[in-house]
């Protein structure tokens, strides 16, 4: 895993990618990149429909029961997992998958596939996660900034 710091610009970039991506219906940036425009990682909520969001939970609850250890394995150890799981749902066109993979080789990413009207249902989507912290779907919500598409303006980069 790369220890780089990622940037607003390097941020924006990635983000470009999902905000064409025709199964995400929003992007929002969480953690240190939505505080600080830079960070360790890039966090990243995809928003997508009730289906997409469902199989996303289900894919992690078995990745999660069938090799989970005391420690917290949602946040730390399955995060390579959470992004295969995200990008095989959201089945990116293969030259934006191959673009994403090289924009991100110099920082991770962690991808968490949420669904619609999410933060007004903060306690019925931490129960779908297979999550030791209570409170990490409502730390997350706390720092979400909606980078919003449209597709006559373009990108609306204004909150961010």
């Amino acid at each position: 895993m790369n220890t780089n710091n990622v940037n607003a610009e390097q941020a924006r970039e990635v983000m470009s990618v999902f905000l064409n991506a025709p199964r995400v219906q929003r992007v929002q940036v969480v953690g240190s990149v939505a505080r600080n425009r830079c960070g360790n990682d890039l966090d990243l909520v995809l928003v997508v429909n009730v289906f997409d969001y469902a199989s996303f939970a289900c894919r992690m609850n078995d990745w999660f029961g069938s090799d989970c250890n005391e420690d917290d394995d949602y946040y730390a150890g399955f995060k390579q997992q959470r992004f295969n799981v995200a990008l095989s749902i959201l089945g990116l066109p293969p030259l934006a998958y191959a673009w994403l993979l090289c924009a991100t080789r110099e920082f991770s990413i962690d991808l968490h596939l949420m669904p619609e009207g999410w933060q007004e249902h903060i306690d019925q989507v931490q129960a779908h996660l297979p999550h030791d912290d209570p409170n990490f779907v409502r730390n997350i919500a706390n720092d979400a900034v909606d980078i919003r598409s449209d597709s006559r303006a373009g990108v609306n980069w204004a909150k961010w």
